[in-house]
């Protein structure tokens, strides 16, 4: 048997409000399959933040999971400290900027604490930045894990033991419950402040099956046994011709008698000669004849037998497809121009101006008459809604309803039902998107943030810039990604323009009509109407492929895109036709 050991683990988590100032966590990251735990690990973390402002709590802990998940294991690194340290250093990055939502200028700074371990085998390595704390108790005996410190890192490593206990806590509850009492008491989520939060790690010896100790069910291998019988049968065939040949067989070779005159005399030569006319008898060539075939189909079957095992059915030839384009390179797709939809087939007169994505069905507006029209992803067919919104644009999806503004203000309609979900007057807004529970909007050069009061939006200043007069399009995913007027794509956090440029070959735009992102999505997408294309960029700036069609000029006037929300689909929007492309 295989002897392993393995963590079971408790937590104690405090329940936490939508938002706050500060709280602790504490979970585990599972890597997608065995092949990357036999390589990483397991992740085990606990953290807590503070800020002057409040953090949307499940965002921030969707930012820590991601992040430390993607950062970790897809690190080509051997060492899991240095791993770990720098999924830690990235982690810290995003989370010090999301306070309130990461898009307030006027935050203070915020703290940020953390300590994971990896369990790889019987080793326990670990990481800590700030003042998290960690305990081993061991027979009994409780002891402060020793770490070495690094710069702002400290970190340790060192073998787990059979019933050992490993204790991860944010200060504020190793202050509370200290180990000794901890071990002794009962804790319920109802006694947490939400900065108090703790693991506790116990490990154990766990064993399963080897390979060579196979357990038999007594169920036959019916692929075998098929395989079996037809040999058998085979064989049962050859032996019957055999037998046949045989039975036909003379049962004794006739006397051939001679006169004198016919005998002739025997020339004797010295040595042993071999008589070849053996094998002209009838018989011997019959029995020869009998075992060259039997060979001959025994040979056959095994080399069928070899090639293809007879439970495995035949399949058709399949032609290979050849590339799109030749020397098309791999940033690059081009698709075909066949149209998933032409809005005018269901209304004439339709000229549509924008168009959202969802899980399972496309929208497409019409901002001059107010019509919307909502069609099944998989049968093209955009029937028209009974509800009209004048001046409907700026289309995005909250949480599978879609979010608009028209000329009353800002709505949320619900796709199920037909109804508008939620409906706000203001005559303020321009170019506008929504983030968690808050509407944006640039007017000149300001950027405000709106907060959601029965009917109505209260704004409050985010940012003020002057790239921001005449912004064409904007898009949040932790931050703010947006189209200038001079057709740049930039990007601002916390009230600032950060380093975000796009670079790379074929980085330049033209005349963008759109920028979409998304906290789930890996990257962002751009509208690059001028150059007749979708460009793909990372979260960096950096080029990663675009989506072009094959016939230039196809895509001369896009007016809007959309990517479902698992980021495989993207609906493009040129002129009245709609283009379904897969990513």
């Amino acid at each position: 048997m295989y002897k392993k050991l393995i963590a079971k683990t408790q937590y104690l988590n405090p329940a936490l409000p939508e938002s706050i100032a500060s709280f602790s966590k504490g979970f585990s990251i599972e890597p997608e399959n065995d092949d990357a735990l036999l390589k990483h690990g397991t992740i085990y973390a606990i953290f807590d933040v503070t800020a002057g402002s409040y953090y949307d709590t499940h965002l921030t802990q969707k930012v820590v999971y991601d992040i430390l998940h993607a950062s970790y294991f897809q690190s080509e690194n051997i060492s899991p400290i240095q791993s770990l340290e720098k999924a830690i250093s990235d982690v810290k990055d995003k989370v010090t900027h999301l306070a309130n939502e990461s898009i307030r200028p006027d935050i203070a700074p915020a703290e940020f604490n953390i300590i994971a371990g990896v369990l790889w085998g019987n080793v326990m390595y670990m990481v800590q930045y700030g003042t998290a704390q960690c305990y081993l108790v061991r027979q009994g005996e409780i002891k402060p894990i020793n770490t070495i410190s690094e710069g702002t890192y400290a970190a340790a490593s060192g073998v787990v033991k059979d019933g050992d206990v490993i204790i991860f806590c944010s200060k504020e509850f190793g202050r509370k419950y200290p180990p000794d009492k901890l071990l002794t008491m009962a804790i319920g989520e109802q006694d947490l402040t939400p900065q108090e939060a703790c693991i506790l790690l116990k490990f154990i010896v766990d064993t399963n099956f080897s390979p060579n100790e196979v357990v038999d069910f007594g169920l036959p291998e019916v692929t075998k046994r098929k395989r079996s019988v037809k040999n058998a049968r085979l064989l049962q065939n050859v032996l019957r011709v055999f037998s046949e040949l045989i039975q036909k067989l003379p049962k004794r070779l006739p006397k051939r008698t001679a006169s004198v005159a016919s005998i002739k005399p025997v020339k004797l030569r010295s040595g042993k000669r071999f008589d070849w006319g053996f094998f002209a008898k009838p018989a011997v060539l019959a029995v020869i004849i009998v075992l060259a075939l039997a060979i001959s189909i025994g040979l056959t079957v095994r080399n069928r037998a070899n090639k293809q095992p007879d439970t495995v059915p035949q399949e058709p030839a399949v032609e290979v497809p050849q590339p799109l384009v030749e020397g098309t390179s791999d940033t690059q797709e081009q698709p075909d121009e066949q149209v998933f939809y032409d809005i005018k087939i269901s209304d004439v007169g339709a000229n549509p101006t924008g168009i959202a994505s969802f899980n399972n069905v496309v929208v497409t507006t019409d901002s001059a008459s107010g019509k919307m029209f909502i069609s099944d992803q998989t049968t093209a067919k955009f029937e028209a809604q009974t509800s009209t919104f004048v001046g409907i644009k700026n289309l995005i999806n909250i949480g599978g309803k879609l979010g608009f503004t028209d000329n009353e203000g800002y709505k949320v309609y619900n796709l199920a039902d037909g109804t508008a979900a939620e409906s706000y007057k203001s005559s303020e807004l321009g170019v506008t998107s929504a983030y968690l529970n808050y509407v944006y909007s640039i007017n000149g050069d300001k950027l405000t943030r709106y907060s959601k009061n029965d009917a109505t939006l209260e704004g409050s200043l985010w940012g003020q810039n002057e790239n921001f007069s005449g912004a064409k399009s904007f898009s949040i995913a932790y931050s703010i990604y947006l189209i200038t007027n001079d057709g740049k794509l930039e990007s601002y956090t916390s009230g600032q323009k950060d380093s975000f440029a796009v670079s790379g070959e074929a980085a330049v735009l033209s005349n963008p009509t759109q920028v979409l992102a998304d906290i789930d999505f890996k990257y962002i997408y751009v509208a690059d109407n001028g150059n007749g294309r979708v460009v793909a960029f990372d979260d960096k700036g950096n080029f990663v492929k675009e989506y072009k069609p094959k016939k230039d000029g196809a895509w001369n006037d896009i007016r809007g895109i959309s990517v479902t929300p698992n980021e495989k689909t993207l609906f493009l929007l040129n002129g009245s036709k709609v283009y379904k492309l897969s990513l």
